[in-house]
């Protein structure tokens, strides 16, 4: 599990992979002239004023989710401050969209005898939790302001439940716009296998430093997730 030091697109990608993650600079997406590898699933970061590039090559997207941060950035005096940006999801949805701990107290609930919309006479209705909690289609989580990562690398904490959502153990991962790692370091907490690829040489040395050292224990997840 490493990320090469080479362009993505310099090299011919002959494996299909199960999810395909693209994240790179948003001012690149309109360069981007086709598809770079082949995968059943995609997910592509973007903001939007380019999301539009990324809608030329791939279509309408399957879903949509929104990465909101109330730490946000400035843009202009005559435009509300940028809180959130785009993701993109393309390709096969696979899998229930659930995320994080396996609840083990799942007591059924009994719910009375209400009703639900023109049905009125549902009787005794009984609610049993559901192994996992559902995946919200807006994840709230601060950005890397101030940390060595710089201020748009992608958290941790907005990628794993994504992934989690759209891989089983096992399956297989591409990146072509490695950056600092992040895709990676999940990669190897969902027990992945991951391909990535960084064009800077000095990133591409620093990220597998990161990946080489990250321990998903020793952060806490369950608490991140326990809240959704």
């Amino acid at each position: 599990m490493s990320i090469t030091n080479i362009d993505c697109y310099s090299i011919s990608h002959e494996k299909e992979y199960d999810l395909a993650m693209l994240d790179p600079p948003f001012d690149k997406w309109n360069e981007m002239q086709k598809i770079p590898v082949k995968a059943k699933t995609y997910v592509c970061f973007t903001n939007f004023q380019n999301r539009h590039h990324v809608q030329n090559i791939f279509g309408n997207p399957k879903f949509e989710m929104i990465w909101h941060f109330k730490d946000g950035r400035w843009v202009s005096n005559k435009m509300p401050r940028h809180t959130h940006e785009h993701i993109l999801i393309y390709g096969e949805l696979r899998y229930d969209a659930f995320t994080g701990e396996i609840s083990n107290n799942r007591k059924p609930i009994k719910k009375g005898k209400g009703s639900i919309g023109r049905d009125t006479d549902l009787g005794e209705r009984t609610y049993t939790p559901r192994e996992r909690k559902m995946l919200n289609s807006v994840i709230e989580i601060p950005r890397n302001v101030g940390k060595e990562l710089g201020v748009w690398g992608k958290p941790i904490d907005l990628i794993y439940p994504i992934m989690s959502w759209l891989t089983k153990e096992n399956e297989s991962v591409w990146d072509g716009f490695a950056g600092s790692g992040t895709f990676g370091c999940v990669a190897k907490s969902l027990s992945l296998q991951y391909d990535g690829f960084e064009i800077d040489k000095d990133t591409t040395i620093a990220a597998n430093k990161r990946i080489e050292k990250y321990n998903q224990k020793k952060r806490g997840i369950k608490t991140l997730l326990d809240g959704w």
